[in-house]
């Protein structure tokens, strides 16, 4: 279906769709859609009845007025299933989403090592990296130089506060501070409080000649695990020996685990500490897992032009393991606008248009039913 121009009925071309677009090409399409355009006559009583077979195409739009708004007839808005919505105001929200990794919760790493001397390694339970513990579990057993005194020391001062009181009250005070100085040294040796009240039962169950001997204590203790975890570095091996403060072993928490989120840095405005994000893993996407942001780099990544952003979510089953990939994702609220629906909006290349509706007949005719009829 084709209309000449020459003749000087039609005013330009147009598409159904997209009434902005205005061509003299008579066989011009769409910038937009592709269709095909259709004519639009200079004035309908120029039409002529050889013009007949167009008046589809002529119905779906009129000539435009003085302000360059093109008419769509109702019967054609209903064929291509226009609708109409108010422009409201609303809180907009934006988008955040980012690539992620996750990686092990630095702030729990503990390293094993025993401060108050040196000594040898004689069992390593511990031995290899990644291994899984259980508070209270035996990491190795150590023999240490001056164990055996710290432990004669240690029952002497802790039998003569259990007895004294019963024979004399008045030097309780001095007891409990002496007592208290004895368990601050024992504690340099990095025992549990497990381990102290077993050392302490054997106070009470040993006698003054067994003390004397050594007989009943051991030159050597376990050093035990001080949370559920898994070996993150393992620097010791069985047998050798080791100085006071010399790390053996670096163990970590199995209880959190850190997400390291980059964002693009045109989103870095948006992120606050404490703000809510949902973590889901490409590898298991039947998981979301909710947390908030506890850290935000303050430097950006120059060559990938990214801000890191941290979230600590919590990993009792022990399925996030370090290294994974996932994803951060959550909302930033925003103003309050006016909007129009997403629908509306329309996409040129350069630019973006809006379709509005004329209400400049619908105001007419409020005004006049606001008038009063002169009779």
């Amino acid at each position: 279906m084709e209309t000449k121009a020459a003749d000087g009925t039609v005013a330009y071309y147009t598409c159904t769709m997209h009434p902005f677009v205005r061509s003299l090409d008579p066989k011009g399409k769409c910038p937009v859609c592709g269709m095909d355009l259709v004519p639009v006559m200079k004035s309908s009583t120029d039409v002529g009845p050889s013009t007949a077979t167009n008046a589809a195409p002529v119905a779906a739009a009129s000539a435009p007025d003085q302000t360059g708004m093109v008419n769509v007839a109702p019967e054609r808005m209903q064929e291509i299933g226009v609708t109409t919505e108010l422009v409201t105001k609303r809180t907009l929200t934006r988008t955040l989403r980012a690539p992620s990794r996750a990686g092990i919760d630095e702030s729990s790493l503990r390293d094993i090592n025993v401060k108050a001397g040196g000594g040898y390694v004689t069992k390593l339970y511990a031995s290899y990296e990644g291994m899984s513990f259980r508070k209270g579990q035996p990491l190795m057993t150590v023999l240490c130089e001056g164990w055996l005194q710290t432990q004669t020391n240690y029952i002497k001062a802790y039998r003569n506060w259990k007895r004294t009181p019963l024979v004399s009250p008045n030097n309780s005070i001095a007891l409990d501070n002496q007592l208290d100085l004895m368990r601050a040294r024992i504690r340099v040796w990095d025992l549990s409080d497990d381990q102290i009240h077993d050392l302490e039962k054997f106070a009470l169950s040993t006698n003054d000649i067994d003390l004397k001997t050594g007989h009943g204590l051991s030159g050597s203790f376990d050093v035990v695990a001080p949370f559920d975890g898994y070996v993150h570095m393992k620097k010791a091996i069985e047998g050798m020996r080791f100085e006071a403060g010399q790390s053996l072993l670096e163990v970590a928490d199995h209880g959190h685990v850190w997400i390291d989120a980059q964002f693009p840095e045109d989103q870095a405005m948006y992120l606050n500490v404490g703000q809510k994000m949902t973590v889901t893993f490409p590898s298991m996407p039947q998981h979301k897992v909710e947390g908030e942001v506890s850290f935000i780099d303050p430097h950006v990544d120059e060559p990938q032009r990214r801000i890191m952003a941290r979230l600590v979510i919590s990993d009792e089953g022990h399925m996030f393991h370090p290294g994974l990939f996932a994803e951060v994702s959550g909302e930033a609220p925003m103003d309050e606008s006016l909007t129009v629906p997403t629908g509306a909006v329309v996409p040129t290349g350069n630019k973006y248009i809006v379709f509005c509706r004329s209400w400049r007949r619908q105001i007419g005719a409020a005004s006049n039913r606001g008038r009063r009829p002169h009779g």
